[in-house]
């Protein structure tokens, strides 16, 4: 080997151990400055399909909650609200328990000024739950803690085209795993297991969140334009046929989860309130006219409120509260930022003001009796 080859390689081994003692450096720092906000191990549930392992570092309590303990036996003096929800509600994307939108109802809740009355309010969301998963983690354990006041969270961005995520994912060594994206019987338990531990690395996490508008934007091509982050705000007659039916069975499904967790609400005495979180292109029209200029579509094709419509009017047919957060979110956020930048979740400020929106709410329908449970 030539002089000037051994300099080469050896400049090549330099390089690449200085890169790698950088990404470790990275690695390490980033695991002492950032939450855990991407690393939630989940458990399979036999009857909800998954839910959330214990785990004091990712903030999930011993029932595998995000949230703190609570008694499932319920003093007389406490008036309970079990909150069901996505990763909007299990308050994912940098924002601490303390600040999520149910805690912060909670301590709203106890400024009330009510002596006789103590205000819990128990976070019971799971990343990547649909109403199918709302209904089931009520029925199997929301009910367990004796509710007075049941709160569904449907989040307009997903949960009106999701199909219940029990169906797409497995649980594997912790982790949720897309039977789409890594099929198990095509691949070695050593090659799920590297997938699994690169997916878990906050530098990937960085990078990823860093890279979410181009993902977006990749999938708001045109030939992957039922994928894009708007395709649920397109109108009945611009939809594709196979968009039109899916979109339909989906809707289908959420009314009738909806039923039946209205159903089993009532069964044991208590209320119900659904409350519609927007999708950000609702309430954010510069991102909305940006989105729609890189799929290169017209506004005219989109109805940014028809499912909150449906969802008001199904709730008014059906004897359930509905309270929609999209106007005022969208008051506030012409003057400051309640979403996180290239993220779909809400950020602090955000759950502040959706903490307060449902207790002003809660108030004025009267919702916060506390002489027994009413159906």
């Amino acid at each position: 080997m030539t002089k000037k080859r051994k300099e080469w390689v050896m400049g090549a081994v330099v390089s690449l151990a200085a890169i790698l003692l950088c990404l470790v450096l990275g690695e390490v720092v980033l695991s002492f400055v950032l939450p855990d906000w991407g690393t939630f191990r989940y458990q399979a549930d036999e009857d909800i399909g998954f839910r959330l392992e214990p785990s004091e570092k990712a903030m999930v309590n011993e029932h595998g909650f995000r949230d703190y303990v609570y008694s499932k036996q319920k003093p007389s003096h406490v008036f309970r609200i079990v909150g069901i929800g996505d990763s909007q509600t299990a308050s994912c994307g940098f924002t601490a328990i303390p600040n999520a939108y149910l805690k912060v109802l909670e301590k709203n809740l106890g400024s009330l000024g009510n002596a006789e009355t103590t205000y819990e309010v128990l976070n019971m969301g799971v990343p990547n739950y649909t109403p199918y998963e709302y209904l089931h983690m009520f029925t199997k354990y929301g009910v367990q803690y004796d509710p007075d006041l049941v709160l569904v969270a449907l989040y307009v961005g997903n949960d009106i085209q999701a199909i219940p995520q029990n169906k797409d994912y497995i649980v594997f060594d912790g982790k949720l795993i897309s039977r789409q994206a890594l099929n198990l019987a095509d691949h070695s338990e050593f090659e799920i297991r590297v997938w699994k531990w690169f997916h878990e690395r906050k530098l990937y996490r960085i990078l990823q969140r860093a890279q979410y508008a181009n993902i977006w934007q990749a999938h708001d091509s045109a030939g992957q334009r039922g994928f894009n982050r708007l395709s649920i705000f397109l109108k009945e007659q611009s939809r594709t046929p196979s968009d039109q039916e899916s979109t339909r069975v989906a809707w289908d499904d959420v009314q009738t989860n909806l039923l039946h967790i209205r159903k089993a609400v009532h069964d044991i005495g208590a209320r119900l309130l659904v409350v519609i979180i927007p999708e950000e292109h609702q309430i954010n029209v510069p991102l909305r006219k940006t989105s729609l200029q890189q799929l290169k579509a017209q506004a005219i094709d989109y109805d940014f409120e028809q499912w909150n419509r449906k969802l008001i009017e199904f709730g008014a047919a059906h004897d359930i509260r509905i309270l929609d957060l999209t106007p005022g979110l969208a008051k506030a956020i012409e003057h400051e930022r309640l979403y996180f930048k290239n993220d779909i979740h809400l950020n602090e400020r955000g759950h502040q003001l959706m903490g307060e929106f449902i207790l002003d709410f809660l108030v004025e329908q009267h919702m916060l009796a506390t002489q027994g449970k009413a159906a």
